[in-house]
């Protein structure tokens, strides 16, 4: 009925996850693997290949492996709407596949953040032919960096640590621009 991906990043292994086991009492079977250089990429130097890079990664290569496992996915699962998720505020990332959906997350502690590179990334990785194979994206709390960041915030940033030791609960009027609509 169902197959998932579960994509691990740091110290335990991808196979120390016991939670995913509801999933599959929903019928949702879970693949699971280990970012490179952590769980057991990092330690079974026996099944590694010799010029496999374990360990050395940067965003580029995260998506990569993001790309791997989606094409996995689509070829796995022809004709099933394919979903992208991540979520940057926390290091537990799961994602299922059904004959409805499939949903893949990503590897990286910002996975929201890798998320929206994926998708929107202008250069490969990812290609463009495998992003079109999403039917959507679901990015919860991206980290997100602005390209060109107000100056004017700078002074905020260098205080909000302090501030915040001091005043914990304190709130900061966030005006809204013009043309710019807030929808409750």
């Amino acid at each position: 009925r169902c197959s998932g991906i579960y994509i691990y990043v740091v110290a335990p292994a991808a196979g120390r996850r016991a939670h995913l086991l509801a999933l599959a009492q929903r019928g949702i079977a879970v693949f699971a693997y280990d970012k490179r250089g952590f769980g057991r990429t990092a330690l079974d130097r026996e099944h590694r290949s010799p010029g496999a890079s374990y360990g050395k990664t940067n965003h580029e290569l995260e998506l990569s492996d993001v790309e791997h496992w989606l094409e996995y996915l689509a070829q796995r699962h022809p004709g099933v709407p394919l979903f992208l998720t991540g979520y940057s505020a926390t290091r537990r990332h799961i994602g299922f596949s059904s004959r409805l959906d499939i949903m893949l997350t990503t590897p990286s502690y910002q996975s929201g953040s890798l998320v929206f590179s994926f998708a929107t990334r202008r250069r490969a990785p990812p290609k463009v032919e495998t992003v079109a194979k999403l039917s959507g994206v679901i990015c919860c709390s991206p980290h997100i960096y602005l390209t060109y960041p107000n100056p004017k915030a700078n002074w905020i940033k260098f205080l909000a640590k302090p501030l915040c030791a001091l005043v914990p609960n304190m709130k900061l009027a966030a005006p809204m621009p013009e043309g710019l609509k807030l929808k409750r």
